[in-house]
């Protein structure tokens, strides 16, 4: 009777805290008593007495007429499944200046609506002290703040603040429409403000 060939062993590896061998080589295949051929799969010989060490990875085939065989050892192997951490910690960058990019109005507008949605994450916001907006017509020169006005809620902490019709004619003319909105006075864990959409029209 011949005997495959035992599997070698594979890389050692600490990734899991202790030293282990991984993609062990499986064991060479064992021909059998077929008249017309061996196994077509190599395969690791299996030993209840020996799980913890052999029976991991598969060998090469061999073939034989009429010759009884086992197969040999395959070597230990081991899978290892990971999974990431989706939970993540995020920390107040600061005060923030946020600009839209520029929309063209058919001509130099008197007066702007904005409108925004805001979320008091930390706290909660004075608006026109701790949350300001600005509007410009020139892409470049803005107003003084607008005067905001708590129009209703749209969520838990989360509010719809709104100026109406508000007097651009006196800062400098253009077709170049932007907003800007500003947060101050915000602190990790204690106010922190987000900003979730922003509405310019002007007439």
């Amino acid at each position: 009777m011949n005997a495959g060939s035992d599997g070698g062993a594979g890389i050692s590896s600490s990734i899991t805290g202790a030293s282990v061998d991984y993609a062990g080589g499986g064991a060479g295949g064992a021909p059998h008593a077929d008249p017309y051929g061996g196994s077509t799969h190599g395969g690791g010989r299996y030993s209840v007495s020996n799980a913890s060490t052999y029976g991991a990875g598969g060998g090469g085939s061999a073939a034989s007429d009429g010759v009884s065989s086992t197969g040999g050892w395959g070597y230990q192997g081991v899978v290892i499944i990971r999974y990431a951490n989706n939970a993540f910690t995020t920390t107040v960058a600061g005060d923030l200046a946020l600009q839209s990019v520029a929309s063209t109005a058919e001509s130099a507008p008197d007066t702007g609506d904005i409108v925004m949605l805001i979320e008091d994450a930390e706290g909660t916001a004075t608006i026109n002290t701790d949350v300001k907006a600005y509007i410009s017509r020139d892409g470049s020169a803005f107003s003084s703040a607008v005067t905001l006005v708590d129009e209703g809620d749209w969520g838990t902490n989360k509010r719809i603040l709104a100026a109406h019709d508000v007097d651009i004619s006196g800062i400098t003319s253009g077709t170049s429409m932007k907003y800007k909105i500003t947060t101050h006075n915000q602190s990790a864990g204690s106010k922190e403000t987000k900003i979730h959409a922003t509405s310019l029209a002007w007439a």
